[in-house]
């Protein structure tokens, strides 16, 4: 992943000591007042027994993993993840899990419900929420690391401080936006939220997804838009796609969204797929699905997804995105 890490390869005990920071976890429950003290659990952010049923062989799907050695660095790859460990995040203790999401984990999923559409989407807000703390929590403490072994000034501004920096910001301001869905929850307000739901049909399903993701170029309101997405598959050869903004971000996002909304059949799905692999790493494959694909259908889909991490660009085409 980092083409000149011979480069900037840290000795044993640097990379020792940044690796146990890499693998830190962020465990606490997130739920609306941030004042329960229980202990937070792996919550899935996909439903695990009704919908990984689809994709599930050997109880297993297929994920994007990161690995870091020190002879060859950084590296993400596709691998094997447990049904039990795939689209979880530990952001709820068991109580508030379930409090909360109980109506779309314990009935069958009617995405003609406001409560249910909005559940699917404020899931997917509390998933982003922990995945920004997390980060913040583990670029502070490289930085705090960095400053501890001389690497970097204590006072002065530095990458390490400016990246910590920005993480923060950005955990901040998804905070912010998660506080109006919270408000919305309590007051049992569904109607803040809108959605567009594509149904596709195919000879299997492939692929899940959970995110929360933000349109850094569109400004609204001092944010930027920021549209939930939802790739659900429902029955063996069914995947429901949801599609969820704020009311007042309606106009905006339906625009940005056009060149899938507005089309169907294999252009949607390759759209879609674009998408998927552009603005969220929390998706999931079928194995079997995934056995189908080449050598060059894996590197290109790796490489547009790490090319894609710290900037979107939903204008490079390759027919061999297709996640469908």
């Amino acid at each position: 992943m980092i083409s000149n890490w011979e480069h900037v390869r840290p000795d044993k005990d640097v990379f020792a000591s940044f690796l146990g920071i890499d693998k830190a976890q962020f465990c606490r429950c997130l739920e609306s007042s941030l004042r329960c003290g229980e202990r937070a659990i792996r919550a899935h952010s996909v439903q695990n027994s009704h919908l990984l049923d689809h994709l599930v062989r050997d109880g297993h799907v297929v994920g994007l993993t990161h690995s870091v050695t020190l002879s060859e660095g950084p590296k993400i790859d596709f691998g094997l993840v447990g049904r039990n460990q795939a689209t979880t995040f530990t952001g709820l203790c068991a109580s508030h899990d379930d409090l909360i999401f109980g109506p779309i984990e314990k009935n069958e999923l009617d995405f003609t419900s406001p409560e249910h559409r909005f559940l699917l989407a404020y899931r997917a807000a509390y998933r982003e929420l922990h995945a920004t703390m997390e980060g913040a929590m583990k670029a502070q403490a490289s930085y705090l690391e960095r400053v501890r072994r001389n690497l970097d000034p204590k006072d002065s501004p530095s990458p390490a401080g400016r990246l910590a920096n920005d993480r923060m910001l950005v955990s901040w301001e998804t905070y912010s936006y998660k506080g109006l869905l919270d408000a919305a929850y309590v007051k049992r307000d569904f109607s803040l939220m809108v959605h567009d739901v594509i149904t596709l049909d195919a000879q299997r399903t492939s692929v899940a997804a959970c995110t929360l993701f933000s349109v850094d170029h569109i400004q609204v309101r001092g944010d930027v838009l920021r549209i939930h997405l939802n790739v659900l598959p429902v029955a063996p050869h069914t995947t429901v796609v949801l599609f969820s903004y704020l009311r007042s971000h309606a106009s905006l996002a339906r625009p940005f969204l056009e060149r899938i909304l507005g089309s169907n059949g294999p252009h949607q799905r390759y759209e879609l797929s674009r998408l998927i692999l552009d603005s969220c790493e929390n998706f999931v494959l079928s194995p079997t699905y995934f056995d189908t694909w080449g050598v060059e259908k894996r590197n290109a889909v790796l490489d547009y997804f790490v090319n894609t991490l710290l900037k979107s660009d939903l204008a490079y085409e390759c027919a061999d995105l297709y996640l469908f």
